[in-house]
């Protein structure tokens, strides 16, 4: 971790307000009176670094659950639904994301989904109202964690490094290898350690950490098998085309052995990773309709009283003491 004190001493920012469409959906959701847990599960796994927040509260000493909470679920649970959507819809500012960070937030969403497909043999769109990601599914949104946190610490760079910059020159090699170079860090390395930091399970930070990795059997060593669910999602959202800039080339040659390896552990199934990919070239998109469910849910006047929250309470009349006021005087 020495890298960490060098390039990133203390320019290291991860706690970031929400995004805009995140707290105006959280407005919308408290204003037409939705059921508040699917509402903020919606959100959230469209927001990595507003749920890494969230989990973040759910793992505090206060709850006496720290190092134990890593679904997004029970950390809503915990920390209350209405409780996740107000915090959303009150924040004093929001997040624009530049095109970098937009790019990794739709991976990791996407990942999340496929990570939970991996794991469930189903796709969290097909849960309906019963929408529940588990740790699967919360490790895959999380497990791009560090390349978020080099974005909106170091925007700039990382633009330069992950092809959003204006440079004629594509930008090619091992990704790992070109951020140790420019941050002195990788992202699964940082990744593991903001988790670590901010007291998520062991078993999360071993997968973010590993799930790259391609020397290990997963056999029954849960966090193991759950780096190797990450680390197979997150392959499958680039194939899919929901990785970086085309201008980037990185260097992912592993998948059809990854795909043989998969397929080849009992303990990986239900969820072949070609059955997968099949099902997501027929689906067509993995981003949850989330505003179908948005607009389908609100009421009429519900956007009108929306937007009346992001308006400033009127200030309070103060009323003047009375002048005649008399006090007894204590002997």
């Amino acid at each position: 971790m020495n890298g960490l004190t060098s390039s990133l001493n203390g320019k290291l920012a991860l706690r970031q307000p929400p995004r805009e469409i995140s707290s105006r959906k959280a407005r919308l959701a408290l204003a037409a009176e939705m059921p508040a847990s699917e509402a903020a599960l919606r959100i959230l796994l469209n927001d990595p670094l507003a749920a890494v927040n969230v989990l973040k509260r759910a793992n505090e000493a206060f709850y006496g659950l720290r190092g134990s909470v890593g679904s997004l679920s029970h950390a809503i649970e915990i920390v209350g639904a209405e409780s996740c959507l107000r915090q959303l819809a009150e924040s004093t500012r929001n997040r624009s994301d530049r095109p970098a960070q937009q790019a990794l937030t739709r991976h990791a969403s996407v990942a999340a989904q496929i990570a939970h497909r991996l794991a469930n043999g189903h796709w969290l769109s097909a849960e309906g109202p019963g929408l529940t990601p588990g740790m699967v599914a919360t490790t895959g949104l999380l497990h791009n964690i560090g390349r978020l946190a080099f974005c909106v610490s170091l925007p700039m760079e990382s633009d330069s490094l992950y092809g959003f910059s204006d440079s004629p020159f594509p930008i090619t090699g091992s990704i790992s290898e070109l951020e140790q170079l420019q941050f002195g860090i990788n992202h699964v390395e940082l990744g593991g350690f903001i988790l670590h930091h901010l007291h998520l399970p062991s078993e999360m930070q071993t997968a973010v950490r590993s799930h790259r990795c391609t020397d290990s059997s997963p056999s029954t060593h849960y966090p193991t098998r759950l780096a190797w669910m990450v680390g197979a999602s997150c392959l499958l959202a680039e194939a899919a085309g929901y990785g970086l800039s085309p201008q980037v080339s990185f260097d992912h040659t592993e998948l059809e052995s990854w795909s043989l390896f998969f397929d080849g552990h009992a303990s990986l199934n239900p969820g072949e990773m070609m059955t997968v990919r099949e099902e997501m070239t027929s689906t067509g998109t993995l981003i949850l309709d989330d505003d179908a469910f948005f607009a389908s849910s609100h009421s009429a006047g519900s956007e009108d009283r929306a937007r009346n929250m992001d308006r400033p309470a009127a200030p309070r009349e103060r009323k003047a003491a009375p002048t005649n006021t008399h006090y007894p005087i204590s002997g």
